[in-house]
């Protein structure tokens, strides 16, 4: 990633973690993922390399947007989409159902709140999809509706919803 885009990538070791996780509750293979925040989209390669079906990144940095964007081309990912926009307004804007979505706000972040109530609450996930909300380890009160398990990595806590 550029310096200037102040990125602040998952930690392989919280990945790892992650994905490990992840494969115990859903099956890779085939899912339509939606990645906010992407960042350095390290994360939309992640699912895309253990055979995601599609995943759209979404970033409202022009610099992470274009970085996943060269990656993109670079490797010739056809099922990868990038694109600039505010993650609130794509959430409410957006017709597309996900199975699963991921979510990477900065530690900074103030809306967990209204983000996990967006998501659970509207249309953009499948019933029965998951949601994972990446977060600092000191962020401990999330809502407990639909939360089905938290795990912290080092200084990184992932937390894991279903909408039921």
């Amino acid at each position: 990633m550029p310096r200037k885009s102040g990125v602040r990538p998952t930690t392989d070791f919280a990945k790892e973690g992650l994905f490990n996780w992840l494969g115990n509750m859903v099956e890779f293979e085939g899912l339509k993922v939606l990645d906010l925040f992407c960042g350095s989209g390290n994360i939309s390669l992640e699912f895309i390399s253990r055979g995601a079906r599609e995943v759209t990144a979404i970033d409202k940095d022009r610099i992470n947007i274009h970085h996943v964007n060269e990656l993109k081309n670079h490797w010739a990912i056809e099922n990868l989409k990038a694109s600039l926009s505010d993650v609130f307004k794509h959430v409410k804007f957006t017709k597309e159902q996900y199975d699963l979505i991921f979510a990477d706000p900065p530690y900074q972040f103030k809306y967990y709140d209204q983000l996990i109530e967006r998501i659970l609450n509207g249309n953009l996930l499948h019933d029965n999809g998951h949601f994972v909300l990446e977060h600092s380890f000191r962020l401990k009160d999330l809502p407990p509706d639909n939360l089905l398990d938290s795990k912290q990595y080092g200084q990184v806590a992932f937390s894991i919803f279903t909408k039921k």
